[in-house]
């Protein structure tokens, strides 16, 4: 069954138990439904607080648990963003074992997201429309297309649990987390496979990249490859 028909099934199973249909709203017209996101702020502390110690997580070798072929640096934000969602229980300690307790969001949790399901990154502009869903959302996009459709770019000092993107010359795009809340924050990422192997996950701080020999690794308004600072649009308002 389609996640569509699976949605359509799922409205027309609640109204015919008595129960109000789930509400596609989408108040502030952000793509997203109200109702997929985080409206309170202990929600928000507890995703970004989970989002980043997954992330963190990862280095330098991944857990058995993040997919060999999701490893790259979107799938590394994909993967964190998941398993954030999920309950906190037993299970999950069972397969993270080198994670301390995390804390867990109490509006929805992973795979059961309200409306969306498992696809959970926008991937194309526009208001949400519920019976598009598997047109404009994903489980699985590529850095570029989950950093524009499943975030919004932000001015500023960059907060824990954002996103920044780079251009690459390839053509290709490069996201790193943003993993700490410091005038020079901690940042986490995937390398992607390169050079024969399937790379790794790598830590660095800020202050290390703005002196990179790469100027173009180097997160600044004068480096036209740094396309900004990306917040996900699953924590609501800004």
């Amino acid at each position: 069954m389609t996640s569509r028909l699976a949605l359509l099934l799922a409205l027309s199973l609640a109204g015919s138990c008595g129960r109000e249909p789930l509400s596609p709203r989408d108040l502030d017209r952000d793509g997203y439904p109200d109702l997929a996101q985080l409206s309170t702020e202990d929600d928000r502390r507890a995703f970004v607080d989970s989002f980043v110690a997954i992330a963190l997580a990862q280095a330098p070798h991944p857990e058995a648990a993040f997919d060999a072929q999701q490893r790259d640096c979107a799938g590394l934000v994909r993967y964190a963003c998941r398993e954030a969602l999920k309950r906190h229980d037993a299970a999950f300690a069972a397969h993270h074992p080198g994670l301390p307790r995390l804390p867990e969001v109490r509006a929805f949790h992973y795979p059961d997201v309200p409306l969306l399901g498992t696809r959970l990154f926008r991937v194309r502009a526009g208001e949400f429309d519920p019976q598009n869903v598997e047109r404009d959302f994903s489980d699985a996009p590529e850095a570029v297309r989950l950093a524009e459709g499943a975030a919004r770019r932000v001015d500023g000092r960059p907060r824990k649990g954002d996103l920044l993107l780079f251009a690459r010359p390839s053509g290709a795009h490069h996201l790193m987390i943003v993993a700490s809340d410091e005038a020079d924050p901690l940042l986490v990422y995937h390398t992607g496979p390169h050079d024969g192997g399937e790379g790794e996950v790598r830590r660095v701080k800020q202050s290390t990249l703005l002196a990179h020999p790469d100027s173009s690794w180097r997160p600044t308004a004068a480096n036209e490859a740094f396309l900004g600072v990306w917040r996900l649009r699953i924590l609501g308002a800004p």
